[in-house]
């Protein structure tokens, strides 16, 4: 819950373990969030 609110952080554990659920990679994930930041940066 804390993670979902934006007050925690997922340890790698918790990342690898979300990326299984979600059926995509960790690497994925990681690109998707470069992307998104890099955008936000303008």
């Amino acid at each position: 819950m804390l993670i979902e609110l934006g007050r925690n952080s997922p340890g790698v554990r918790m990342v690898f373990r979300l990326c299984d659920a979600l059926d995509i990679t960790p690497s994925d994930l990681l690109k998707d969030v470069e992307r998104r930041m890099k955008v936000q940066q303008g």
